[in-house]
Formats: structure tokens, sequence, C-alpha cells
């Protein structure tokens, strides 16, 4: 409703309209929410992580599990109501799309997780890291626009982002008149395996020096 309102340039791309917004807003939303998730666990100055039977990975597995599971299903709620009311929606391959959906929750994960074990030591600076990289994730995502009409010059600002390979991948599984030519699935997968070894290295090492009195105040 709001490009239509806006008057905005239709993507250059034959298939359903809606299909098209949810392949990007949904797998920002998931990659999002995920790191926020993880975040919101507290590593190790979290009081659960005391008990016996409790540990980070279990903590964070839950968090990030909870926030998947509230996506997909208002993913489908709304992909059936939109197939019900407004258009019938086809896609093209599913499982590369639910392959796309998967890895941007796990890259959302991960991530999370590296910040979650730098806010262990600046507890205030990543928590305007994440905010910030949240809202830069909104424009260089490429949820709104292919990554295909992207010009030249533009394009090393996007493909740093392991969001915004995903995306791509996933309207090329999406829709069958679409072909991802400049991004790779296998960049989103490696960077994303590279910062889970990296977060728990770090958190590894926080555990060994983490204190509750850090969060004390005078």
């Amino acid at each position: 409703m709001f490009m239509n309102l806006m008057g905005m340039r239709q993507p250059t791309i034959r298939g359903s309209e809606v299909l098209y917004i949810m392949t990007g807003v949904f797998l920002f939303l998931v990659h999002i929410r995920a790191i926020s998730a993880v975040m919101g666990t507290k590593g190790p100055l979290n009081p659960m992580n005391l008990h016996s039977s409790m540990n980070a990975v279990l903590n964070i597995l839950s968090a990030s599990l909870a926030t998947v599971y509230i996506q997909v299903l208002a993913f489908v709620i709304l992909m059936f109501a939109s197939n019900v009311l407004i258009e019938r929606i086809e896609i093209y391959n599913l499982r590369g799309f639910a392959f796309a959906f998967f890895v941007a929750w796990l890259a959302g994960v991960a991530i999370g997780n590296l910040m979650l074990s730098l806010s262990v030591f600046f507890p205030k600076a990543m928590k305007i890291i994440s905010q910030t990289f949240q809202r830069i994730n909104m424009v260089f995502s490429g949820k709104f626009f292919l990554a295909n009409t992207i010009p030249g010059n533009l394009f090393w600002m996007f493909s740093w982002n392991p969001l915004f390979h995903v995306i791509d991948y996933c309207r090329d599984a999406a829709f069958i008149n679409y072909n991802a030519t400049r991004t790779n699935i296998y960049h989103a997968l490696w960077v994303t395996f590279a910062i889970f070894v990296i977060s728990f290295m770090l958190d590894h090492w926080a555990r060994k020096y983490a204190s509750e009195s850090w969060n004390s105040r005078s």
C-alpha cells in the first residue's frame, strides 16, 4: 500500500508484488529479531546461567528458536491471507526459499552472539552499535530493491552484508523469472560460520573473567 500510494517504481521482476515485499521484509525481520533475542540473554552475567543445568548455548538457542517460531507463524498467516484476499501466490523453489529463511535467522544468531560476547566488556557501546546496525540494515539489506539493479559503483556498499546475499538468493528461489547473478549464498554461510567461531571464542574467554561487579554502580 505504501509503495502504491507514494508512486514508487515497480520492481523490475515479473511475479507477485506481495511475495516480492515478503521476501525482503520477513527475512529482514527474522534476522534483526534474532540479533535482539540473542543479545537479550545477557551472556555470562545472566543469573539463569548460574544454574548447573543451564548454559549459554541453551539460553541462546531457546531465545532464537522462540523468535523464529513467531516469525514463521506470522509469515504463514500473512501469506495465507494474501493468497486468499489479494492474489494467488506461487513459490518457484520452496526448498531454496526455506533455506534462505533459515540462513537469515542463523546469521542473525551469529551476529547477535558476537555482539553479546563483546557487550560483556563494552555494554553501552555495543547497545548503540546494535541499534545502529539494525538501522543500517533497513537500507543495506536490499529488502526493497533487486541486487541486479544496483549500479556497479554502489554495489560494494551492500555486498559486505550477508543478509543482502540471502535476500537476493531468496528472490532467486521465489521467482522463476529472476536469477541472482551478483550475489552468492555461500558468502553469507562462510561469514556466518566465521562470526560463530569468533563469538564463541570471545564468549569462552569472557566467562573466565566476567564478574557481576562489572554491572554495579557506585
